[in-house]
């Protein structure tokens, strides 16, 4: 007994585990050749060569006795690269063989879903094609919406806010005043409810259906006459019934209160069943007699009136409410409640009022009290009076014929004084006068005299009384001014010690004649002058003479000529005169000089011994002026 082997060509694939690998030809034969496997292919058939050309096998026959090949045959296979959408609809599909290169494809447009958002795809496209279908399916997220209620004027409900087609729980239901909640329905028309399942794919609104409910108003008339109840829809307007009558009384409005403190106004119906009551009143009227009017109150039932104000009657003080008329007997209790219809009648008592005249301050000359309306067309005016700085000019209004309302009152007017006031100064200068109303401003004047000092404004001509400057006095009056002479030296120079009479002081009101002085030898007085050479001669004073001066006596060599050398002011020119000679052997001669020569017209000078400059020639001329 021979074993033979049997080799299989798989290409790849994978045998069949029943397939053996050798048998034994006398026991084993024929050996069945089961189907192998290879990934991504499908067997086709055996063959006895590996070309696959001839008919296929399917079993190693009886009667063979040597080794076998067998070979398997594999056509590949292909498969589809779907993409599918969340509910397995394919959106885009193709066929693939195995291992073909799949890196190029692309995937579909991102497909959409109402309430979700599109994220990705759930697997990445392979690089080669597997064994098997590839399914790549679209994933989402879902959308948050919004779930809103109108409540049609309930109270709010929160809106939902969830996931699309998460569950939703209804809402506890709103409330309104006056109605009953139906339902929550899909429209505004509210014709088909809405289902609470799970949040819808777009935002959301509901609203809320309600039906109304009747109320009842009910009237307690407070004794009068029955008045039926209202029953109405909540909301619907409400007609006030007709008053209900009561006796003796009027009625008034119907209070939401028992105690009838608050109107009820009639508009809609409540939201609830209620209960008015009808308040009643009685008028009261007030005849004030010809006084002031005074409105008519309407007093509630078993309540006491409120006392008004006073009425106004002109003339008269009013003295109290009666409830008799003309006879005022009975005055009125304004603590009784009133149970009826009433009339109060005013008393008045006439008022007595002052005719008087009065100052101009209020001072009261003259009064008398009469009767409003009494006969005041005989009454006098006082004298009349005075006031100071002020002339009377008449009174104001005259008293008219009969007492008027508030009395007479007349007062006196009068008319500013103007005053002058006049200056004298005593000297024959003048001051205005001050011509002014009585009692303004007055500002001391101001005055300077020649020769004087001012010394004051005085109240007399003797001087006696400073005047004090305030205000215009009460009447014309004249202030005098003090003024005290003034006196001034005279200085005399040059009088080469010569005697003469002229005074060394004088007073400006009283003039002055310079006398010449005693002669002496040698000299003739030429006069009084107002400078040591040339000037103006000076004869004495005048009226006009103000202030100390100083006069030089001028005189005249007797048969010797001399001229002073003339300096100018600031001592920096000199010339003589060419008038000037030379005088020898003579005391006027300065010591150490002899008199200057004139050598030119100006400014050069020449001594019979020296040239002198203008400095020395300054000083011989100081030098002369001395000795006289």
């Amino acid at each position: 007994m021979a074993i033979l082997n049997i080799t299989y060509g798989l290409f790849g694939g994978i045998n069949n585990v029943g397939n053996p690998a050798s048998y034994e030809s006398t026991t084993d034969l024929p050996v069945t050749l089961l189907d192998p496997t290879k990934e991504g292919y499908t067997f086709v058939d055996w063959y006895d060569n590996g070309d696959f050309i001839g008919d296929p096998i399917t079993e190693i026959p009886l009667g063979t006795t040597s080794d076998e090949a067998v070979y398997a045959e594999f056509t590949i296979n292909s498969y589809a690269l779907q993409f599918t959408d969340h509910d397995d609809t394919v959106l885009q599909t193709a066929d693939y063989e195995f291992g073909a290169d799949t890196s190029g494809v692309t995937a579909p447009v991102a497909p959409t879903r109402t309430g979700y958002v599109f994220s990705a795809w759930d697997i990445s496209i392979p690089e080669t094609m597997p064994a098997a279908v590839v399914t790549i399916q679209a994933i989402y997220t879902a959308e948050q919406h919004v779930l809103s209620f109108e409540s049609n004027g309930g109270s709010a409900v929160t809106s939902l806010t969830q996931d699309t087609g998460s569950a939703v729980v209804q809402p506890a239901n709103p409330t309104k005043e006056g109605y009953v909640f139906d339902d929550w329905y899909n429209e505004v028309g509210l014709s088909t409810a809405y289902v609470f399942d799970t949040m819808p794919a777009v935002d959301t609104e509901i609203y809320a259906g309600w039906t109304v409910v009747q109320y009842t108003i009910t009237f307690d008339s407070n004794g009068g006459t029955v008045v039926a109840p209202i029953t109405q829809d909540f909301g619907t307007v409400v007609t006030e019934p007709a008053d209900p009558t009561k006796a003796n009384l009027n009625f008034r409005v119907w209070s939401s209160d028992a105690e009838l403190t608050q109107e009820y106004i009639f508009d809609t119906m409540p939201a609830e069943d209620i209960t008015v009551y009808g308040y009643w009143y009685a008028v009261l009227t007030y005849d004030s007699n010809g006084g002031s009017a005074v409105a008519q109150e309407n007093v509630g039932e078993g309540n006491t009136p409120v006392e008004p104000d006073a009425p106004i009657f002109a003339g008269y003080t009013f003295n109290g409410w009666y409830i008799d008329d003309n006879t005022f007997l009975v005055p009125v209790d304004f603590e009784t409640p009133l149970t009826a219809d009433e009339v109060f009648y005013a008393e008045w008592v006439a008022v007595l009022y002052s005719a008087q005249y009065l100052d101009w301050d209020g001072a009261v000359l003259q009064t008398a009290n009469y009767e409003f309306g009494a006969d005041t067309s005989g009454v006098t005016p006082p004298a009349e009076p005075t006031r100071t700085g002020w002339t009377f000019t008449a009174w104001d209004s005259v008293a008219p014929a009969t007492m008027p309302v508030d009395g007479i009152t007349i007062t006196a007017t009068y008319t500013i004084d103007v005053i002058t006031m006049t200056f004298d100064t005593g000297v024959g200068s003048v001051v205005a006068p001050y011509v002014q109303d009585y009692g303004t401003p007055v500002v001391e004047p101001t005055t300077s005299e020649t020769g004087y000092t001012f010394d004051g404004w005085f109240e007399e001509a003797e001087f006696t009384t400073p005047y004090v400057f305030t205000t215009m006095p009460a009447a014309n009056l004249t202030i005098y001014a003090k003024l005290t002479e003034l006196v001034f030296n005279i200085t005399y120079v040059n009088v080469l010690g010569i005697a003469h009479t002229n005074p060394a002081t004088y007073e400006s009101d009283t003039p002055v004649t310079f006398t010449d002085p005693t002669t002496t030898t040698g000299y003739t007085f030429k006069g009084w002058y107002n400078a040591i050479r040339q000037g103006t001669e000076v004869l004495g004073t005048t009226t006009e003479t103000i202030g100390s001066f100083t006069v030089y006596a001028q005189w005249v060599m007797v048969n010797n000529q001399i001229a002073i050398p003339q300096v100018n002011a600031d001592d920096t020119d000199l010339r003589i005169p060419t008038s000037a000679i030379r005088i020898s052997g003579t005391a006027k001669t300065p010591t150490g000089y002899a008199m200057w020569v004139e050598t030119d017209s100006y400014k050069n000078y020449t001594f019979p011994t020296k040239y002198v400059t203008l400095a020395e020639a300054v000083a011989a001329r100081d030098a002369f002026l001395a000795l006289l």
